[in-house]
This record gives structure tokens, sequence and C-alpha cells, in this order.
């Protein structure tokens, strides 16, 4: 019927207090962000929002005593986005890694830190 409200947030963020579905940009309009401190300004979308688009429940991700990544793998970078997804910071590993990080976005969190 209506949308009561709409803000900009970006990918992997929390979904803002009292939304219950997220547009990706590409399908509303205007197609981009608008000033944050207007309050007369409209959003449009192409077509009808269900109640949960694009919204994942929090610890959906994985199951409760989930294997995350089997002894004896040779760790790669999808296992450790997977390992840092489930809030894991440190693993035993035989031998220490040689590892480039580099760091983007203002999403991006440490170990323990809220989301």
């Amino acid at each position: 019927s209506g949308v009561a409200a709409s803000m900009g947030t970006i990918a992997s963020a929390p979904v803002p207090p009292g939304a219950d579905a997220i547009v990706p940009i590409e399908a509303a309009t205007p197609d981009r962000f608008v000033d944050e401190a207007a309050t007369d300004a409209v959003v449009s979308f192409a077509a009808p929002v269900d109640p949960g688009a694009y919204v994942r429940a929090q610890g959906s991700d994985l199951a409760a005593g989930s294997v995350l990544v089997v002894a004896g793998t040779r760790v790669l970078p999808a296992h450790w986005g997977v390992l840092a997804s489930a809030g894991v910071a440190t693993v035993a590993v035989r031998r220490r890694p040689v590892v480039l990080l580099l760091s983007t976005g203002l999403e991006l969190r440490g170990p323990g830190e809220e989301l």
C-alpha cells in the first residue's frame, strides 16, 4: 500500500530500527542517495516490497554447533570470512599464515565489536 518512511543504509549493515525490508538502490527512484537531512524527499520502488525482503535474521547463516572449517583444512580467504562472520577471532594452526589485509568500508568492525 505505501511506505511510511525510508532511509539509506549500506551493505551488511544492521537493519535500521523500525524497518521490515531493504530495497536495493537500483530498484528505487531516484537511484541514488538524496540529502538525508531533507524531510520532504520522495522515494518510489519499481515493484511492491514484501516484508522481510533482503533481510536475514541474525544468526541465520549457521546453525548452532555447525563445523565452520574441518580440522586439517588449508585455511583460505573464504574460510577466514566464515570464521570472522561467526565471531571467531583466533584459530590454532600448524604454520603461521602469511597474510595481507586490506580493510575498506565504514561497515567493518573488529571481532567482538558491536555490529
